[in-house]
């Protein structure tokens, strides 16, 4: 029996006369009822259309709900209602017309088709870190997904990797042919990182009972601002961050600052985030990293499992699994101050790679850098600024991860 239901696009032709017929902001009630004449006369004249009673009861139920949201009213300036519902009924009912399984099938395959890793067994509240490889399987960025729901997931990126992250993303979701949306909230969105031992303190004074835990995420409100909160740690220590509105940024720094202020408060840049994470061991993307920086190269084979049946760089991976490589990033040690980054890497008069990363940690009492040697044998000792530097494996702090998981 062919389905006698409506297609979207005569429900959406519905909802949009039920919306022009319900915002007539300003209008004469004349006006209204000459237009409704007008309107009636014309559907006489179209073929006969299958009546509403063809919608399922939950389409009729959200066209009920929706009519509710239609009451004009000019409080926001002529136009406002008519974008509002425009806007709403068209979501509303991509919404209701999608098969939601298919949704959630669609949106989970995206994402593990695209991360070399497991995300169906993220739970909703828990997030995960991941890589983003190419065909090459080569790193091109890294990041976060966090699971909301079955069917959605907030995904994460390096700042600066964000544009090229979300036109990668989309490329491949169109490329596979998925119904899945994308929303990119980059520049709509502030983030605020509250890092250290004090973090859950600071943040319960600000009204946030309990404060999530590591890798865990949730929506709430701090200081009067709705924030999604994320359990992170790329300082190593105990952080939170809190992704709010941009137009609230301001109060809510000003609200952290003023209530931390017998807890010695301190705002921090970038360049103690960066020295913090090389204590940690954690690599940036782009900095630590070259164009063709493979998982492996780069010691996080653990991030990657070869056992999923497909993702993208996964063909690369497989055909070189077997083949020796030749350049690896390394941790390096040594006393006295740092060398600066880009300094050469000896091993006898020869030079086998480059610092990519330098810190000289106050935590760890030496010099701890990220490094690359690009030749074989890899040597264990080697030598930096005319000093020598001892190949160790971060992270050269806290190696167990207690203190982000306070």
């Amino acid at each position: 029996m062919a389905d006698q239901s409506p297609s979207r696009r005569d429900l959406l032709k519905i909802a949009s006369t039920a919306a022009a017929a319900a915002a007539g902001v300003g209008a004469s009630a004349a006006a209204r009822h000459a237009e409704a004449a007008e309107q009636r006369a014309r559907a006489r004249s179209r073929p006969a259309r299958e009546p509403l009673t063809a919608l399922t009861a939950h389409e009729a139920d959200l066209l009920d709900r929706i009519a509710e949201l239609l009451v004009p009213s000019d409080a926001n300036g002529p136009g406002a209602t008519e974008a509002m519902a425009v806007r709403y009924i068209d979501r509303a009912l991509a919404g209701a017309l999608a098969d939601q399984r298919d949704a959630y099938r669609m949106g989970l395959e995206a994402l593990e088709r695209l991360y070399p890793t497991t995300i169906a067994d993220i739970r909703p509240g828990r997030s995960r870190y991941v890589l983003l490889l190419n065909e090459r399987g080569h790193l091109i960025d890294d990041g976060m997904v966090c699971r909301e729901s079955d069917d959605r997931f907030v995904l994460t990126f390096t700042s600066g990797g964000a544009a090229l992250a979300e036109a990668w993303v989309r490329d491949w979701v169109e490329t596979w042919g998925l119904d899945v949306r994308i929303m990119d909230r980059t520049v709509s969105l502030g983030a605020i990182n509250v890092t250290g031992p004090l973090a859950g303190d600071l943040l319960r004074r600000l009204g946030v009972e309990e404060p999530p835990k590591f890798l865990q995420h949730r929506h709430t409100t701090v200081a009067g601002v709705d924030c999604h909160m994320m359990r992170l740690s790329f300082t190593g220590e105990a952080s939170f961050e809190l992704h709010h509105p941009i137009a609230h940024s301001v109060q809510l720094w000003r609200a952290l600052m003023h209530a931390g202020r017998d807890m010695n408060i301190t705002p921090h840049g970038l360049q103690a985030l960066f020295a913090l994470r090389l204590e940690k061991g954690h690599v940036i993307v782009g900095m630590d990293t070259e164009l063709d920086s493979t998982p492996r190269r780069i010691g996080m084979d653990w991030a990657v499992k070869m056992d999923k049946p497909d993702f993208v760089g996964r063909t690369s991976l497989a055909r070189v699994a077997e083949l020796p490589d030749r350049r690896r990033l390394f941790g390096f040690t040594m006393d006295g101050p740092a060398p600066v980054e880009g300094a050469p890497i000896y091993v006898g008069d020869t030079i086998v790679g480059h610092v990519a990363s330098s810190f000289t940690s106050p935590a760890a009492g030496k010099a701890v850098m990220l490094g690359w040697q690009k030749h074989t044998p890899f040597a264990d000792t080697v030598t930096i600024d005319g000093r020598t530097a001892t190949v160790a494996q971060p992270p050269f702090y806290d190696p167990e991860g207690a203190r982000a998981r306070a």
